[in-house]
């Protein structure tokens, strides 16, 4: 069982929509220790990286590692079930940066999509809300239904998406007439780098550092930038109290190569490494080196 069903489960029961955000993390934290302490693998996977990449000792730090992924399933949840009401004043407390605020606003008065990237980091599910909540500005996120549960939980609040300009795209279903309306009506559009297990390799991919290893990168970022003219974005909300939240965004430039797709892995690795605890999962970083695996296989 997945660490998602477990909580699941585990709420099924409850009444989430009286939770506010900070005792849906606090519940979400004690299902999310259980789980690990009884799933070796996943546990194995996170130590592994977390050692390897940032030279700590992962027992000391585990709790801190734990405690962030529960609160990324619990900002899920929260916004998938929370009324709008509540919802949105919590949007209005969070801190947006002014430049931010003004450079996505420009963008799309000059007529021009803005590509907001950013990770599987805290705070990228509550992205879409603050930017049609507290900025008002329209907004198209991608995401992958991996389950029915999930494409139930995005139609029943669809009313709540269309009070915050969201609309939220499946990826495997009938994305071509999302982006071709996009490139006609522009919007702001969210989207990460590192849905790893979802990388697109081909001869046109970049070859990336990342972490001391070269891997062979997707390289949608430019593919996407391109079909749009849009301009490009790193982005994050950082989660700085229980429910304190602070939004900033940066313009991208292209590297040497008129690629987006090594500036964006680069920023994404240098926020891990600056925020160890602030990744969705160090067990998703195993599928780096399964990407590199499999590179040099089909190279050999």
């Amino acid at each position: 069982m997945s660490l998602s069903a477990h909580i699941v489960g585990r709420m099924i029961n409850e009444n989430i929509q009286e939770y506010s955000l900070g005792s849906l993390k606090e519940k979400c934290r004690v299902f999310t220790r259980q789980w690990l302490s009884e799933s070796e693998e996943h546990t194995s996977h996170i130590k592994n990286n977390f050692e390897r990449i940032t030279g700590n000792v992962f027992w000391p730090n585990r709790i801190g590692l734990y405690d962030t992924l529960a609160d990324h399933y619990a900002e899920k949840i929260y916004s998938f079930v929370r009324p709008y009401e509540e919802y949105h004043k919590l949007i209005m407390t969070f801190s947006v940066d002014g430049d931010s605020r003004f450079l996505i606003q420009d963008t799309l008065r000059r007529g021009k999509v803005p590509i907001l990237f950013t990770g599987h980091f805290l705070g990228n599910d509550l992205m879409p809300a603050l930017m049609g909540g507290s900025l008002t500005l329209p907004n198209t996120t991608f995401h992958r239904v991996k389950s029915e549960l999930t494409r139930k939980l995005m139609a029943d609040q669809r009313l709540v998406a269309d009070k915050f300009l969201m609309q939220l795209a499946d990826v495997d279903k009938g994305l071509s007439r999302v982006l071709v309306k996009l490139k006609k009506e522009p919007r702001v559009l969210f989207t990460v780098v590192d849905s790893l297990d979802m990388w697109k390799i081909d001869a046109e991919s970049p070859t990336v550092s990342l972490f001391g290893r070269q891997y062979r990168a997707d390289n949608t970022p430019d593919r996407l930038a391109r079909f749009l003219n849009a301009e490009v974005f790193w982005s994050e909300l950082r989660c700085t109290g229980p429910e304190s939240y602070s939004f900033k965004a940066r313009p991208v430039e292209m590297d040497m190569k008129g690629g987006y797709t090594e500036p964006l892995l680069k920023l994404w690795e240098k926020h891990i490494l600056n925020n160890p605890f602030q990744v969705y999962s160090w067990e998703e970083l195993h599928e780096l080196d399964e990407i590199q695996h499999a590179m040099r296989k089909k190279h050999a």
